[in-house]
């Protein structure tokens, strides 16, 4: 496992996510739906299983992830897993 930095996780994430072959696994605090939508693009025509794993603890937490994340998500046939106070919701 890598801590990614703001500075380098962008390029790491695309490269780890373009040799993805089965599933790639997402946990964040929040997620950008430009920022997810352009790592994801690498797979887009590959038959891999998108999951995405984020807080929702505080209300501002689902402010924070935009609309355009359960898009990009429902697109590729993935799910979306939300984590609040030990309970995990998943649509």
């Amino acid at each position: 496992m890598e801590i990614l930095t703001t500075k380098n996780f962008r390029r790491k994430l695309k490269k780890f996510f373009s040799t993805a072959e089965e599933e790639i696994k997402i946990a964040s605090a929040w997620v950008r739906g430009k920022t997810l939508e352009e790592l994801l693009e690498v797979v887009k025509d590959k038959p891999v299983k998108v999951e995405l794993i984020l807080r929702a603890s505080e209300f501002r937490d689902l402010l924070i992830t935009d609309e355009g994340v359960f898009k990009v998500i429902k697109t590729l046939g993935g799910r979306v897993y939300l984590n609040s106070f030990g309970v995990s919701i998943f649509f």
